[in-house]
């Protein structure tokens, strides 16, 4: 007797199946692995001041984990399948290591930080007849020399009663406006998903690495693949080769940085107009920056190029009538021009998401036309309402 295509088909663990949900364990490890990650970007961006993972979009040392993942992940599926991860499993710890990776990276805490106790920290600051010292809320910023003196000089251990009473107030309002940030960011996401994913159909270039390399909970095959390995060789070897020359003079170097004298185009420019070009005009070269920018759609980066370019002309273009376009409030209005610029990417998507944007209103009131958000990690009347809860001012309920 012939058997069923049921009973014929293979048996498949877990971690074959491409998708999965969020488990104890997954979130367990991540918990784990952020300390790690967290004392790895303060040390390697705040104190060493090299390899600013966080300077880019798709963190170097989150993906470093999850290939690290990966390959346990293999052997775990060869040799204890039970206990294998699937895709959910890993993009959910992926996730965890990345949020924690921005909050102490270096544009976000590692300054956020400083900022709060810097303006007093700084005379410049506190005489200068346009600074706003005076109008800084008392609960979000530390005044007292004798407080803030050894974070700024060093010298002292901040396990003093004394540092924790007063630092611990502040940290928690700035930790509770960072939740409410993130808060009204997730339920943004909620209301306009559907309309991006599913009707633009957009890409998100940065998601592209970890779903490849967790696809079916990591596969072997993704390994084999040459080009991964010719360029993971090559940027591997300028990174070694530099690495070395530090320590060893006499080695050559490949210039890649973006302030390196070799690579500045602008000292070239050196006759009216076109001396208005920035005198740090860099080239860089740097491997990440290339590979990141093999995921972006074609018409995304010929933008990149093309208005930087126009921006330089523009930059001579206002010289040669008279302008200082290197001084603010001067032709071409650089600043104001990015200003008008992300106005009119608002407009633009709120206008091709306007019906989109109306179904959800639809939905939000209960009318029988709104759209169907069962398949949302939250229903749109709760998105709406979280995003009125994060944009609560604290004045308002004090």
């Amino acid at each position: 007797m012939a058997s069923s295509p049921v009973s014929a088909a293979p048996a498949t663990s877990s971690s074959d199946r491409t998708g999965g949900g969020i488990s104890v364990r997954a979130v367990l490890i991540g918990l784990l692995l952020i300390p790690f990650n967290t004392w790895w970007v303060i040390y390697v961006e705040g104190i060493r001041h090299w390899n600013h993972c966080t300077a880019m979009s798709l963190f170097w040392n989150t993906v470093f984990v999850l290939f690290l993942l990966v390959l346990l992940n293999l052997w775990l599926k060869r040799y204890l399948p039970r206990w294998a991860f699937n895709q959910g499993e890993l993009i959910t710890i992926y996730v965890m290591i990345t949020l924690a990776t921005a909050l102490a990276g270096h544009d976000t805490l590692q300054l956020g930080y400083p900022a709060t106790y810097y303006p007093f920290a700084n005379p410049e600051v506190v005489k200068s007849p346009t600074n706003f010292v005076d109008l800084y809320p008392a609960h979000l910023v530390i005044k007292d020399e004798a407080i803030w003196r050894g974070l700024k000089y060093g010298g002292d251990t901040f396990y003093r009663w004394e540092y924790v009473r007063a630092w611990t107030p502040v940290v928690l309002w700035w930790s509770a406006f960072i939740g409410a940030v993130g808060l009204v960011m997730v339920c943004l996401n909620v209301l306009i998903r559907k309309q991006w994913t599913e009707n633009e159909k957009l890409s998100y270039p940065i998601v592209q690495l970890p779903l490849a390399m967790t696809q079916h909970g990591g596969t072997a095959a993704f390994f084999r693949h040459k080009p991964l390995w010719l360029g993971f060789l090559f940027g591997l070897g300028f990174d070694l080769t530099n690495g070395l020359a530090y320590w060893y003079p006499f080695i050559p170097r490949f210039v890649v940085r973006h302030d390196a004298p070799e690579l500045n185009l602008g000292q070239y420019f050196t006759t009216f107009p076109w001396n208005a070009i920035p005198r740090g005009l860099g080239m860089p070269l740097y491997p990440f920056i290339i590979a990141i920018g093999y995921f972006l759609p074609l018409d995304l980066s010929f933008s990149i190029w093309f208005f930087f370019i126009l921006k330089l002309l523009m930059l001579v273009g206002s010289a040669a009538l008279g302008y200082q376009p290197n001084q603010p409030r001067n032709p071409p209005f650089l600043n104001e021009q990015s200003w008008g610029a992300w106005f009119a990417i608002f407009l633009y998507v709120m206008w091709v998401s306007r019906r989109h944007l109306a179904q959800v209103f639809r939905r939000v009131v209960g009318m029988s036309r709104g759209l169907d958000d069962r398949g949302e990690p939250m229903s749109y009347r709760a998105a709406v309402a979280g995003i009125a809860i994060g944009m609560v001012d604290r004045k308002s309920v004090v």
